[in-house]
Order: C-alpha cells, then sequence, then structure tokens
C-alpha cells in the first residue's frame, strides 16, 4: 500500500512539474511572421533573455547550449524557433520572402546556427 501511494504521489508531483513547465511555453504555436512588430518581441524577448551571450566550450555544447537559447528566447515571445528557423530556410531557398527586418533577423540567426 505504502509503495502505492508513493507511486501516485511521485507521479502526480512530475505531472504537476511538467505541466508547469510545458505551460510557460504553451503560447509559443507557430513560426515568427516577417513583420516589424515580431521582430520587436523577438528582441525585446533578447533582452531580457538570462542565457550567457557567449559559450566558451566544445562545439557539442555550444550548439546545445544555443539552441536551448533561442528555443526560450522565442518561446517568450510566442513563437517557435524550430518553425521559424524552418520557415526562413526554405523561404530562402525558393526565394519566397521579402526583404525586411524580420527576414534579415532569421537569415542572421539560421546562419549563425549553422556556423556553430
Amino acid at each position: 500500500m505504502k509503495n502505492a501511494v508513493f507511486h501516485i504521489i511521485t507521479t502526480l508531483l512530475l505531472l504537476a512539474l511538467s505541466v508547469a513547465w510545458s505551460a510557460d511555453k504553451a503560447h509559443a504555436k507557430g513560426p515568427m511572421p516577417y513583420t516589424d512588430a515580431a521582430v520587436a518581441r523577438l528582441n525585446a524577448a533578447i533582452e531580457t533573455s538570462k542565457f550567457p551571450k557567449d559559450v566558451n566550450s566544445d562545439g557539442d555544447t555550444k550548439v546545445r547550449t544555443y539552441i536551448n537559447r533561442y528555443r526560450e528566447i522565442f518561446a517568450e515571445a510566442g513563437y517557435d524557433y524550430e518553425r521559424s528557423m524552418i520557415k526562413i530556410i526554405n523561404d530562402i531557398q525558393f526565394d519566397r520572402y521579402a526583404l525586411n527586418k524580420a527576414t534579415i533577423t532569421l537569415n542572421s540567426l539560421a546562419r549563425e546556427l549553422l556556423r556553430l
């Protein structure tokens, strides 16, 4: 009986933690639109980011840290990082975008990721 209660409590605690963590990211649904307002939201999220700007470590750790940093930043701005990168890369590949602040910013972030 004690073992079953322990498992139930542990499961509920883990569920609560996962809900608390995912609720913070629930608003990050789609890619960043190519608008000035989206750039402003992204820049504001970058400014309040708690991640280090530079990581002095091996390549794998540097890439993981970079991706995790931008996942958090994009989520804070209300966008999905991976979907945003995939969208800009596809749009660049097939020349389906207009040149503006948003596409320049996303292009720069995609190039930085490739550089790492």
